[in-house]
């Protein structure tokens, strides 16, 4: 029997087979990144190269489209979201006061989509921009234009909306 030279699926000839996944409506095609095609396209020319990313044996993934098949369902979904503005606090804690991430939050934070964010969730918007305002302050955030601006905004909630916050306590570490 003669050697059999491997061809991928994406370079063969002939008509295209769909993955299973690609009719099912719990399922979601993800594109890969650049730079994982291209490690995969290079894995299937050297075979014994170093690789992290195998995907060839995983049922979700489309060699032939370069997609990744993720099943969202409502819980999914809906744990995705919530997710989003523990990701947005850890950002504001972790990044520098003066960089663009630390602005760009606290633009998040202030912003008409923030607000229904959290209506959506059942929190307080507002709660939780003062909460973030004592915070900075108490760890002494030296603020700079946009960041200023909008902290100082956040810390005049309680005079324009008339309430008393000596009852709150701030204890959260973000």
């Amino acid at each position: 029997m003669g050697k059999v030279n491997f061809v991928p699926a994406s370079k063969r000839r002939g008509k295209k087979q769909l993955h299973p996944l690609s009719s099912d409506s719990d399922y979601k095609p993800h594109s890969l990144d650049d730079y994982i095609q291209e490690r995969l396209e290079r894995q299937s020319t050297v075979p014994n190269e170093a690789y992290d990313e195998n995907f060839s044996f995983d049922p979700c993934f489309d060699g032939q489209e370069g997609v990744f098949y993720m099943r969202w369902t409502d819980d999914d979904i809906e744990q995705f979201l919530e997710g989003h503005l523990e990701y947005s606090l850890r950002l504001l804690r972790d990044s520098s006061t003066g960089s663009g991430t630390y602005t760009r939050e606290l633009e998040w934070v202030c912003s008409q989509q923030f607000e229904t964010y959290c209506r959506a969730f059942g929190k307080d918007a507002n709660l939780i921009r003062l909460e973030i305002a004592h915070i900075a302050k108490k760890q002494g955030r030296e603020l700079s234009d946009t960041a200023a601006a909008l902290m100082k905004a956040i810390l005049r909630l309680p005079e324009v909306l008339s309430f008393d916050l000596t009852p709150i306590e701030y204890n959260a570490q973000w």
